[in-house]
């Protein structure tokens, strides 16, 4: 247990280590420490952050400490990171993997011989490129205790190092490419897995943060927050692979977004001020069908159990119409609608609205006019189903069976 303690603190040690902090203190189990000189104006300071233009320069230092009882030889080197921009930082293993700040930084001298209780001023030149692309750089000044017996496989025995942020003026574009290249519903499993491609078209090196939502016809079935992404430096292309629990159903039409998180960014104007640009929000949205035997099945008879109550319904309003039995009038020039009304004993608003009739008025009714007399009665209506063999439900539904017109209007 007590083993485990001191690995733990050691590692808590090498992490605060990493970060650049102005305190030596940190290291001094270690027996190796750094500290960042104060500005020009008397401030401290946790990291170098520096305004350059393309082949501009700019010389700094760094105070390395040896708080053992021991000396030893110390490696002093510039580093790119692998990580910046979400509170902590990794340093590449060696300068061989160097792409960015870390071969900017020129190191006025690598090795050192520190005796016990002692201190070195390393001193160090950033330089810019001349094809340097605006935006802030990250990289950083690692110093190792090292053992420089074996020249040719120099060993690290521990590290500690001072982040370095170069911001380079000019016009920050953060975008990016998305192209889905292809997903799979695993009902057995309960989960989804989609892979898709990120290609950085933007100006600076991102780490985005995704976050992707399905929708399902007309509900939301998941929202997750995906771990965090590998950093896309410009022009770079990554294949990413998402795997959801619990995507929802496994049959219909599918909706899915992918949101993307691009960190906030650093520049300069022209004058060397420092600008922050605000985090940005990319969406894209993809849609796909998903195919199950036992859902499709299930929506067939769904619709199939629809369709029969709608036919059921019509059937039984057309049987309802045959009951109905009306006879026509002739109407004379000199009759209106009070005198049709009054002898037939039917109320004005029927007969208007059977008849498409205008309200009142001699000489406004049509020549043929409609007067509803009621239902069939039960004997002349079974004599009506027999003369005319009115179809049953099943062959009206699945046979498409007519019903006839009776011949029910009569004359006076």
């Amino acid at each position: 247990m007590k083993n485990k303690n001191i690995f733990v603190g050691f590692v808590c040690l090498i992490f605060w280590a990493s970060i650049g902090l102005t305190d030596a203190v940190h290291a001094e189990s270690l027996g190796l420490g750094i500290q960042i000189p104060k500005a020009e104006d008397g401030s401290r300071r946790d990291i170098f952050e520096m305004v350059l233009t393309p082949g501009e320069s700019s010389r700094d230092a760094i105070r390395v400490n040896n708080n053992s009882d021991k000396g030893y030889y110390v490696l002093t080197e510039g580093l790119d990171v692998l990580e910046g921009g979400r509170g902590s930082y990794l340093f590449v293993n060696n300068a061989i993997l160097n792409e960015d700040v870390g071969d900017w930084i020129d190191i006025d001298q690598r090795v050192w011989s520190l005796p016990a209780n002692s201190s070195i001023l390393a001193g160090f030149t950033v330089t810019v490129p001349e094809d340097a692309l605006p935006g802030m750089h990250s990289g950083g000044v690692a110093v190792s205790k090292y053992d420089p017996s074996n020249k040719n496989d120099v060993k690290v025995i521990s590290r500690v190092g001072a982040i370095v942020n170069i911001v380079v003026p000019g016009e920050v574009v953060r975008e990016l490419d998305f192209e889905l290249q292809g997903h799979k519903f695993y009902d057995e499993k309960g989960s989804a897995e989609f892979t898709y491609q990120l290609t950085n078209m933007g100006s600076v090196p991102v780490q985005p943060q995704l976050e992707i939502s399905i929708s399902n016809f007309f509900w939301q079935v998941r929202k997750e927050l995906a771990p965090p992404l590998d950093i896309l430096k410009p022009g770079e292309s990554k294949v990413f692979t998402l795997g959801l629990d619990n995507p929802g159903d496994y049959f219909g039409l599918y909706k899915v977004n992918f949101d993307f998180n691009l960190p906030e960014a650093k520049t300069a104007d022209s004058d060397g001020k420092l600008e922050i640009l605000p985090e940005l929000q990319q969406n894209f949205v993809y849609h796909f069908t998903v195919f199950n035997w036992g859902y499709y099945i299930l929506l067939n008879l769904l619709i199939f159990v629809l369709w029969l109550l709608f036919m059921l319904a019509k059937y039984f309003y057309l049987i309802k119409l045959w009951r109905k039995r009306y006879i026509i009038h002739l109407s004379k020039k000199s009759e209106g609608i009070n005198a049709v009304v009054k002898r037939y004993g039917v109320t004005a608003e029927v007969l208007i609205s059977l008849n498409n009739l205008k309200k009142t008025g001699r000489g406004e009714l049509k020549k043929r006019l409609k007067i509803p007399l009621g239902e069939w009665a039960p004997t002349e209506w079974s004599e009506i189903k027999d003369r005319h063999k009115i179809p049953s439900f099943w062959s009206f539904a699945f046979l498409n069976t007519k019903f006839s017109q009776p011949k029910r209007i009569i004359k006076i």
